[in-house]
């Protein structure tokens, strides 16, 4: 265990403060014995005393100070500067959803995702390692209509049975190339850049349509592969996919695999886990859906020691409208009727009374075949659950 050579260490120290705060002990015991047990202590902490030592030191108690100033000076805080992008296929959801202006689309859109954001920020803050500290931050919006001009050269929609897919690495590799290009005028100096999207992501074929997400791995502060492209869901499977794909970013691996995340089993399904971890809530890995595995932090520390870009703190966009945005839960934005419609398309409904099930499995209804499904979801903070109970 970790924390036992410390708490031991501290054991000594303060054993050896006692002893030199009381050196007339020897002289004012009452029996022989406690005596004699100081005088030995006394003569073994004397073989080990370097020769300049000096009491006065230890005798303020500065050892202690001293001890957590250089814990607190080890500790490296990182604060990655996101950009996120949100593609025309998102923006064309949230209109149809809103019959409104375009500037109440473009609010309900920044909403959701600062959201989004605040949970992947939560996920790198549960890191429990003294020596790391990873904050996320967004620092930029940048929203494509229709109209806009996001480069689709090569990354065509293709549509079938209704549903809409976009080759996940064509489509990467023309984020790179806008990035490089019209993106340097479009967005100004970030740490990494998030693309999400509504489209279902494939590689090669539709039929191998089970990616959630890219990214290249250990680029944060690169010129053009500081990105990630993430599949864009219900609010707890965006949150994670985006935390995974950072992660990437950030250094890690996939559990389980290379020499570097080998000692961390995949089955233990941590936020790395190679795919998005659907987990009931009763089994007692539950909680390692929220966290990343020990291969993970270490990989964190190794990459970002060397990156000079998320050294400095930067700011969040609009700090009035986050705050705003951050006074309500994440549960009264993404309601269980958008549930059902991000996950299974136009007409599904939420289907069911609010009670403790919708916590972890939503019913979905499709108004016009009146098919109905069910998909375990973690339910966004705030979401009604039972009579008179919020998660």
């Amino acid at each position: 265990m970790p924390d036992v050579p410390s708490q031991i260490g501290k054991r000594y120290v303060l054993l050896d403060h006692a002893l030199l705060e009381n050196k007339d002990v020897a002289k004012t015991s009452e029996t022989k014995k406690e005596a004699d047990i100081y005088a030995r202590l006394l003569e073994k902490r004397n073989q080990f005393r370097p020769v300049d030592a000096t009491l006065p030191r230890y005798i303020t108690g500065l050892q202690d100070k001293e001890t957590k100033e250089k814990t607190r000076q080890q500790r490296h805080d990182y604060h990655v500067k996101v950009a996120v992008l949100i593609d025309s296929g998102v923006w064309d959801f949230y209109a149809s959803n809103v019959q409104s202006t375009d500037e109440v689309v473009r609010k309900n859109i920044r909403e959701a995702y600062s959201h989004i954001i605040n949970g992947v920020n939560l996920r790198y803050k549960s890191i429990d390692d003294p020596s790391i500290s990873i904050t996320i931050i967004l620092q930029h919006f940048t929203i494509f209509q229709q109209k806009d001009l996001f480069p689709h050269k090569s990354s065509k929609v293709v549509i079938k049975n209704g549903t809409k897919y976009i080759d996940a690495y064509q489509y990467t590799k023309d984020f790179k190339r806008w990035i490089k290009t019209v993106g340097k005028t479009m967005v100004p100096v970030f740490d990494h850049a998030m693309l999400f999207t509504v489209y279902d992501l494939y590689k090669d074929s539709i039929d191998n349509n089970v990616i959630n997400g890219l990214s290249p791995v250990a680029c944060v502060c690169d010129e053009v592969n500081k990105i990630s492209l993430i599949q864009s869901r219900h609010y707890s499977r965006t949150v994670i996919a985006a935390a995974h794909e950072l992660g990437h970013n950030l250094g890690a691996e996939h559990d389980g695999t290379t020499d570097a995340a080998k000692e961390c089993p995949p089955d233990e399904r941590f936020i790395m886990y190679y795919s998005l971890p659907t987990i009931n809530e009763t089994s007692p890995l539950y909680r390692n859906t929220w966290l990343f595995s020990t291969c993970s932090v270490e990989s964190f520390k190794e990459t970002l020691i060397s990156k000079e870009c998320v050294k400095d703190q930067g700011s969040v966009y609009d700090t009035d409208e986050w705050t705003m945005f951050m006074r309500k839960e994440p549960g009264d934005v993404f309601t269980p009727n958008m549930q059902c419609y991000l996950i299974y398309g136009p007409h599904y409904v939420h289907f069911g009374a609010m009670d403790e099930m919708i916590c972890r499995r939503l019913k979905c209804k499709n108004l016009k075949t009146r098919k109905m499904w069910q998909v375990y979801v973690y339910a966004p903070r705030g979401t009604q659950c039972g009579n008179n109970k919020v998660i």
